[in-house]
């Protein structure tokens, strides 16, 4: 049952605009941030070792610009249902 609520629920996204599309993933993306915190450690300890001179603070904020946009670019190319940018 709750395969074909979410296969109604992609098949219903992909007839959105793709700028709403693009709103929804960022949205999804901070919600990512928030729940998701085995990748939300990987990502820290990535920038932890490859940007050692930035702080603390400055990694958490480069991880959350990470996500939204993230987030955003996978859900308007898997739900755009071969749109293009320009449709």
């Amino acid at each position: 049952m709750l395969t074909r609520i979410v296969a109604a629920v992609v098949w219903i996204l992909r007839f959105l605009p793709l700028g709403l599309l693009a709103a929804i993933g960022s949205a999804l993306g901070s919600l990512l941030y928030i729940l998701g915190r085995e990748r939300r450690k990987v990502c820290l300890t990535n920038l932890s070792r490859c940007l050692p001179e930035i702080t603390e603070k400055e990694r958490v904020a480069l991880a959350k610009a990470h996500f939204a946009p993230s987030a955003a670019a996978s859900s308007s190319a898997r739900f755009c249902g071969g749109r293009h940018a320009s449709a």
